[in-house]
C-alpha cells in the first residue's frame, strides 16, 4: 500500500474511540463501556462498521447487539462518517478473521438462495411460496437493508401481507400438515432475512390477524 493510499484509509482505532466515549456520555452503564473498550475495530465498508472480539472475550459483545445501545451507536457512527453506518460485531480481531466471515455469508446465503429455488419449484404449495417469493425479492432490492430501521419497516410490511395472505391460504382449522410446513417455511425465510425468531415473526401475524378482525368486528 502507498503512503498515498495509506493516509486516505480512515482511523478506525480513533472512530471507535469517539463512539464509545460519545456512549459513555449517553448510557451510565459501566459493562457497557468495558464491552465496547475491549472491541477492536477491524474494518469500515460503505454501510458497515466491523468490531471484533477475540474468543474468550466474546461474552462481552452481547450489549453492542442489545437494541438498547445498537441503536445509539450505529447513531453516532452515522455522524461520525456522514452516512448510515450499521455495526457489525465478530468473533476474531483480524481482517482475515472478517474475510472469512464475509465468505461463510456468502456460502449461506447460496444455500438460501438454492433452497428458495428448490422450493418454489415444489408444486402444491404455490399459495404460500409466491407470498414468500415476493417479500424475499422485495427485501433483496431494499437499499440499506442490513439497517434495523430498514428491517422494522419490512417487518412491518411483511407481517401486515403475511396475515392478510393466512385466511386466504390457511383451512379454516388449520391443522392441514402440507399448508403448516409451507407456512412455516415462510416465516423461516423472512425470519433469515429480518434476524427475528421465526416463531416471534409467526406471534407478530397472530397478533396483527387478530387486531384485524377485532376492528373489522
Amino acid at each position: 500500500m502507498s503512503e498515498q493510499q495509506a493516509a486516505a484509509q480512515p482511523d478506525l482505532g480513533a472512530i471507535w474511540q469517539r463512539v464509545t466515549e460519545t456512549l459513555k456520555e449517553r448510557v451510565v452503564m459501566p459493562a457497557l463501556w468495558r464491552a465496547m473498550e475491549n472491541g477492536q475495530p477491524i474494518a469500515l465498508t460503505d454501510d458497515m462498521f466491523v468490531v471484533g472480539y477475540p474468543v474468550q472475550s466474546a461474552y462481552d459483545s452481547h450489549l453492542l447487539t442489545d437494541t438498547r445501545f445498537k441503536n445509539l451507536i450505529e447513531q453516532s457512527l452515522a455522524s461520525i462518517t456522514g452516512r448510515p453506518t450499521a455495526i457489525r460485531v465478530i468473533q476474531g480481531t483480524t481482517l482475515d478473521d472478517w474475510r472469512q466471515i464475509q465468505e461463510e455469508d456468502r456460502a449461506r446465503e447460496r444455500l438460501l438462495a438454492e433452497r428458495e429455488r428448490k422450493e418454489v419449484s415444489q408444486p402444491g404449495d404455490a399459495g404460500w411460496d409466491g407470498v414468500s417469493e415476493q417479500l424475499i425479492r422485495r427485501y433483496a432490492a431494499m437499499p440499506y437493508r442490513q439497517l434495523p430501521a430498514v428491517q422494522a419497516e419490512f417487518l412491518i410490511e411483511a407481517v401486515a401481507e403475511i396475515a392478510a395472505a393466512y385466511s386466504r391460504l390457511m383451512p379454516a382449522d388449520a391443522s392441514d400438515d402440507a399448508q403448516l410446513r409451507s407456512y412455516s417455511r415462510l416465516l423461516e425465510r423472512v425470519a433469515d432475512r429480518t434476524a427475528v425468531p421465526a416463531a416471534i415473526l409467526g406471534c407478530l401475524v397472530l397478533q396483527h390477524r387478530k387486531a384485524g378482525g377485532a376492528s373489522g368486528g
